[in-house]
């Protein structure tokens, strides 16, 4: 779900913006993110290959907290490489 919810936005989405895409508050995407981590690492690929944390300003000048999937796993997932991912949620 968390891969559902990062790869139509290559620039990255606001974690408050995940967090409601996946029906958790903002702290509960730790489970998400430990579940793609642990598979990742299952395959040799360590979370920092996986996902990509960045901050900007939104339009009302606050700074927030994005999240994406790298440009590996994202070269990965167009390349097939990921066929039928489960992730243990």
């Amino acid at each position: 779900m968390l891969v559902d919810a990062l790869l139509p936005n290559p620039k990255g989405v606001e974690s408050a913006e995940v967090a409601r895409l996946l029906g958790v508050s903002p702290r509960g995407m730790g489970g998400y993110v430990t579940a793609l981590a642990s598979w990742g690492k299952r395959r040799g690929l360590t979370k920092r290959q996986l996902l990509e944390k960045g901050r900007h300003k939104n339009g009302g000048g606050k700074i927030v907290r994005t999240i994406s999937l790298s440009g590996l796993f994202r070269k990965m997932l167009k390349e097939g490489q990921v066929p039928g991912m489960k992730l243990d949620t």
